[in-house]
């Protein structure tokens, strides 16, 4: 599965590319590293420290994904992003941040907090 996912990872990199080249082909001077942002919103590491961070100081306990790439996404004011791709990523490294121990997940309620 993860091979598979490597592959996609390097078709869409690929496409990004092309997609690059024809940018520049018809406006020479765009500046492509402004729509890198776009792309890549969070810095390295920069995700599971700010999700960490929220989770501790939620008054609540317990937090939703939607939840948290919400703030995620006003914090960041990712008003461009589609708030699926924000909460993708937010589960994606909660997921991750689980398999480490650094997360519970409560699959009843599908909310997340800190491990103690």
């Amino acid at each position: 599965m993860v091979r598979e996912r490597e592959i996609q990872v390097d078709a869409l990199r690929r496409e990004i590319s092309q997609i690059d080249a024809t940018l520049t082909r018809f406006d020479s001077s765009a500046d492509l590293r402004s729509l890198a942002s776009k792309r890549r919103p969070f810095a390295r590491m920069e995700l599971p420290s700010r999700i960490v961070n929220l989770l501790g100081h939620s008054k609540r306990g317990w937090v939703s994904v939607e939840a948290i790439a919400a703030q995620l996404i006003a914090d960041k004011g990712l008003d461009d992003l589609s708030g699926a791709e924000i909460r993708n990523m937010t589960n994606t490294a909660l997921k991750v941040m689980r398999k480490r121990g650094i997360v519970e997940h409560d699959e009843t309620s599908k909310r997340w907090t800190l491990k103690p």
